[in-house]
């Protein structure tokens, strides 16, 4: 009798023990996506985006993997996952996943999160032009293709944007970007960000604004792209509001810019006569689309400027601030001191500053 009950006791455990790890053997090989199959083409493995927000737990997460076609059967994932620990270490993030990616790797993904190596981090303020070579220098993204798309009005409305192109939605932000991801994918996914944060953004104003969702993101844009300190951007939203009220042009530098299809260091006079309808020297109202593509912060100051202020005008003090102003005559004797104290501190005639915002 003792005998039986001392083997009852060892051999329980190890049951155990063997049972978890057949279980996790069939699994692992009974439930793994098929491998694509070879030759099939880069379309086949192309990888697949997805979103693991933080706190998620690993049932929803095994859902989303599930309706992406990464895994068959989420019960068993989920099993899996908590037998090994997974479910208590998942890594929220963006994650390009290659479809027949075995349950084992898919869960140590899970655990580990994106390699810094399969991730790009797009900044603020940048073109679609200037995001699409990023994105080819980073992970040999098709830059024709992903440019054609940008531009494709058909593709745009797809999305749910509000616009011919999609300048200004290609959200800036750190994604998972595998080499040979397909510009289709990308695309996609920078402009679902885009469109979920604009949406968090409008739900969030006490009131309608005056604008449309997509003057809203014309407008950051352009704040996006003269805001050089963070604790301008409610300020310089403002201005353009008051110029938009007083019947003024914007005469925003950035705009001359994104129509000159260049970057200068300075905007010279003569580049201020440019024939485009993005000229805000020569045209009045806001320009027909964004310029770049603002972050979240620039949304925010243009649906939120700053109250009260009366300025009118603002001058680069060369610093990454500005002065601001709210007559001529203060904003033309802001420029004359900036002058001087650049051709003082240079010894020489200062660089010359367009006078801007008239």
């Amino acid at each position: 009798m003792r005998k039986l009950v001392r083997r009852s006791r060892w051999v329980g455990p190890g049951t155990l023990v063997v049972l978890a790890a057949v279980a996790v053997f069939l699994v692992v090989h009974e439930f793994s996506p098929p491998e694509a199959p070879a030759g099939a083409g880069a379309g086949a493995r192309a990888p697949v985006y997805l979103d693991v927000p933080r706190g998620a737990p690993l049932r929803e997460v095994a859902d989303r993997l599930a309706g992406a076609g990464l895994v068959r059967n989420p019960a068993l994932f989920t099993l899996v996952g908590r037998i090994v620990g997974t479910d208590r270490h998942i890594k929220a993030g963006e994650y390009a996943i290659r479809p027949g990616t075995g349950v084992l790797d898919l869960l140590g993904l899970l655990r580990r999160g994106m390699s810094s190596l399969d991730q790009v981090t797009i900044p603020e303020g940048l073109t679609a032009r200037e995001t699409a070579r990023l994105l080819y220098a980073h992970a040999g993204v098709d830059t024709v293709a992903f440019l054609r798309l940008v531009r494709d009005p058909a593709f745009a409305a797809s999305l749910e944007v509000p616009a011919a192109s999609l300048e200004g939605y290609l959200f800036p932000e750190t994604y998972a970007v595998l080499r040979g991801s397909r510009a289709e994918d990308v695309v996609r996914l920078m402009v679902s960000h885009g469109v979920r944060v604009l949406h968090e953004e409008l739900s969030r104003v006490s009131s309608p604004p005056p604008y449309t969702a997509h003057e809203i993101v014309t407008l950051a844009s352009i704040v996006e792209a003269e805001a050089h300190d963070p604790r301008e951007r409610a300020r310089i939203a403002a201005v353009y509001y008051n110029r938009l009220h007083h019947g003024m042009r914007l005469q925003a530098d950035p705009t001359v810019a994104y129509a000159l299809g260049r970057r200068p260091d300075r905007i010279l006079l003569r580049d201020l006569e440019v024939d485009s309808p993005y000229n805000t020297y020569r045209n009045y109202g806001l320009p027909p689309g964004p310029i770049c593509n603002p972050g979240r912060a620039a949304l925010e100051a243009t649906l939120a400027p700053e109250p009260g202020t009366r300025a009118l005008y603002f001058v680069a003090r060369g610093d990454g601030t500005h002065q601001f102003s709210a007559t001529l005559r203060e904003h033309e004797r802001a420029i004359a001191r900036i002058r001087g104290a650049v051709a003082e501190a240079a010894g020489a005639g200062g660089a010359a500053l367009p006078e801007a915002r008239r």
